[in-house]
């Protein structure tokens, strides 16, 4: 699938994903957590500023069950051109949380739409993935799999 074509599959999936206030980010509060939910909040996860982005690019797991279900596409979209042999960090990112059933479990949960474009994101990024990443590539790719 051509990168056009899988940008617009990741946008139509998770349209109908609502967003979360303010409040409900971050399912605990924190110094760490506090500030996440505020920056992300103004941004909806197509038009977050990159520079807030690079600041949270690692903190996928801070994020409840909804926020990640609504912000996903905004680690999914920013790597569909990768411009270096390897995977970029968002990419990581995204495989490492599909490795566990770390908030998961959003309600409503993710449609069979979305874990089918989870899976052709799997599909067009394996082919930057490294030995290292190929581990965790597979983790993540049988979980997609699993809820398939």
């Amino acid at each position: 699938m051509e990168v056009p074509e899988l940008r617009d599959q990741i946008i139509k999936a998770f349209a109908c994903v609502p967003k979360p206030v303010q409040a409900d980010i971050a399912p605990h509060r924190c110094m760490e957590c506090d500030e996440l939910a505020e920056e992300l909040a103004p941004f909806d996860a197509s038009q977050m500023p990159d520079a807030i982005f690079r600041r949270h690019v690692w903190d996928m797991p801070l994020l409840s069950a909804e926020a990640k279900h609504y912000y996903l596409p905004a680690w999914l979209l920013r790597c569909l051109e990768v411009e270096e042999p390897w995977l970029p960090d968002e990419a990581s990112a995204v495989i490492y949380a599909l490795e566990n059933d770390h908030r998961w479990d959003p309600s409503p949960p993710y449609t069979q739409q979305q874990w089918c474009v989870l899976d052709l994101w799997l599909e067009h990024i394996a082919q930057f993935a490294d030995s290292i990443d190929l581990e965790h590539f597979e983790k993540a790719r049988e979980r997609v799999e699993h809820e398939l």
